[in-house]
């Protein structure tokens, strides 16, 4: 990426051959960066970036956690899907630092797709959301080391707080 940024690079004897360039592009205005160093800061900031996983067959549910979470900052990257199927594709694509998944869909239930997760990223931070009861999961949660489970209705505050409470430490406190 670095290699094909560098051809764009405009050097001062560049701008000494072209008047017209120079005198919009003066050098003394321009930052000490390449397009190297550039680039180099994008992939560092990228790489920084906690990546979240929302998964809920009710599309108003997904909108409102994800247009919830994506308020806690640039540094979390938000992804949603909409069935446990498309939760495994994205998971199988990329890693995610922390998946928030509904316990009862349609095709995969939350549950199975804490056991792919679990083979699949071992170190990733599972959350439940459900609207049955949390309690009578807490046995599967303890041995498939769910961080959380959380009934829903649920409150955009105690969501972030317990995504940012995850990130940031990653013990579990069913």
């Amino acid at each position: 990426m670095m290699e094909m940024l560098d051809e764009f690079a405009i050097t001062d004897e560049q701008l000494a051959r072209s008047p017209r360039r120079a005198q919009r592009l003066s050098t003394a205005s321009l930052p000490s960066l390449s397009c190297a160093a550039v680039a180099q800061e994008v992939e560092t900031t990228m790489s920084v970036r906690k990546r979240i996983l929302v998964v809920d067959d009710e599309e108003p549910v997904l909108f409102v956690l994800s247009a919830g979470l994506a308020m806690l900052g640039e540094e979390y990257e938000i992804v949603t899907a909409q069935t446990g199927r498309k939760a495994l594709d994205k998971i199988k694509e990329r890693a995610f630092d922390l998946v928030i998944a509904d316990i009862r869909m349609s095709d995969i239930n939350g549950l199975q797709l804490t056991e792919i997760i679990r083979a699949l990223n071992p170190a990733a931070i599972v959350i439940w959301i459900t609207a049955y009861d949390c309690y009578e999961l807490r046995g599967e949660a303890d041995r498939l080391g769910v961080y959380r489970c959380l009934d829903k209705p649920l409150e955009i505050e105690d969501i972030r707080g317990v995504v940012r409470d995850a990130l940031g430490r990653g013990e579990p406190t069913l």
